[in-house]
Formats: structure tokens, sequence, C-alpha cells
């Protein structure tokens, strides 16, 4: 593959590799907030987007990312703010130190509204979860908890949750260093992947 390793299947992939042999994880999960419901199809696969499947999905790979990444390493939790606690609960049940305060990636070029404008804001951002195994350090610094990158225009967009590459490369850049093992078993549109062959 361009980016690396590819595998048809993500639980099946952590499996095969060998405990504490990753030096980063990036998890991107479906989010649990039914958003076949919204009948967005375009750039978008279908999968449950349901909160049961959603958590039966957690359920089997947050264990794996665990078991294979190396001890003092970081790894990347993305996930709706309103279900933040549910997940940060799960990945501390596995041993993760989970950072309690959500990293933002707020979109400065984000239009549109999710309902009632007159009485809902348009979301324009996404958090994740900064999860660490053992007592990782920070590669690059000072950094702040909010990164602003404008999200891909739709003729660029493979995905409907894509990621831009600098945003990608931003969080690899604090998280991991030169020739490390990184791993996204939620691959996506693969802008993590790509990333990563960039650095």
């Amino acid at each position: 593959d361009e980016v690396g390793i590819s595998h048809p299947d993500g639980v099946a992939f952590l499996q095969s590799l060998d405990a504490e042999s990753v030096d980063f994880v990036n998890l991107d999960l479906p989010w649990g907030i039914d958003y076949d419901s919204y009948q967005r199809r375009d750039k978008h696969e279908l999968y449950d987007d349901t909160a049961e499947a959603a958590m039966t999905l957690a359920k089997a790979i947050i264990p794996e990312a665990y078991r294979v990444l190396k001890n003092d390493t970081w790894a990347v939790y993305w996930c709706g703010v309103q279900h933040a606690h549910i997940w940060a609960e799960m990945l501390e049940r596995v041993g993760f130190k989970v950072n309690p305060v959500p990293k933002i990636w707020f979109k400065p070029n984000k239009g549109g509204s999710q309902g009632d404008a007159a009485k809902i804001e348009t979301n324009v951002y996404e958090c994740y979860l900064r999860l660490a195994k053992g007592d990782p350090r920070m590669f690059k610094k000072p950094v702040t908890n909010v990164l602003q990158y404008p999200m891909d225009t739709n003729d660029e967009r493979e995905h409907s949750a894509q990621k831009p590459i600098d945003l990608c490369k931003d969080y690899l850049e604090r998280y991991t260093f030169g020739n490390m093992f990184v791993v996204d078993p939620t691959y996506g549109s693969g802008r993590f992947l790509k990333a990563a062959k960039i650095l």
C-alpha cells in the first residue's frame, strides 16, 4: 500500500501484532451518534454508527490498542465530546491514562447548521482524548490543546470524517519522533498514515 501496511480488519490487524511493538496508535472509531440517520451519504461508507455498534467495536479495539503499545508512549482517541466521558472510562479500565481535558480541532471554515439555526449553534470543532501508556514525553513543544486547521474542501474529501493532512502532521509531531511505528486501525481516508509517511 502507498502508505505502508494495510489490512481489511483493524481488530484482526492489531491482534496480529506483538505486544508492546507499536509507538503510537490513532483511534477514530464510529462515534455512536447514529450518523446514518442524518441521511448524508456523500463520501461516507456505510457502517453501523449506532451507540450499541460503536460500543461493541470499542470493546474489541481498545484492549488490543493498549496491548500493542510500547510503554511510555501516546495514543489518541477521537470522539464526540458528548460521549467523551464514556470512552474515557472504558480507556482507563484497560490501563490508559486519559487526560481529562479533550483536545480540540477547531475548523475555521466550517459552515452550515445542524438543525434549527435559531435554536442550535453550528458545530465547528471535533475533539480527541490524549492517552498515555506509562509516562511518555511530548516531542513538539510548546503546544496548545486547540489545533486550528481548515477542513478539506468537498473536492478534496474522500471520506465524511476526513482530517486534513496538516492536522494529522501536527499531532504526529507532538506524540512521535523519527522512525517510529505508528498504527491507525480505523484508517478512514488514510490521511493519518499519509501524514506519517510525509514525516
